[in-house]
């Protein structure tokens, strides 16, 4: 069995890093332009939701097991949000 991988999965491991890079250059942009907006004080914060939307990737579309301790912290972070957007 050889360690190499093979054409196809060559070809999505290259699709994944294009799309993955892409994503994040995406949000960098966004923040940038955010920050033009609101206060550093208030956006950098808030990119703390990042956390949140990767564990919901994670379980909706990648079937991963949530554990109480995540759910917990990923309410925390919400709540900071809220009180952070609400000052």
């Amino acid at each position: 069995m050889s360690t190499a991988l093979s054409a196809k999965n060559t070809k999505m491991a290259i699709i994944y890093l294009i799309g993955g890079g892409s994503f994040y250059g995406i949000s960098a942009l966004l923040n940038v332009y955010v920050l033009t907006l609101l206060p550093y004080s208030v956006v950098f914060p808030l990119t703390s939701i990042t956390y949140v939307w990767t564990l919901l990737f994670g379980y909706f579309l990648l079937k991963e097991k949530v554990t109480v301790k995540q759910m917990i912290g990923c309410a925390l972070i919400i709540i900071g949000c809220f009180i952070i957007a609400n000052s």
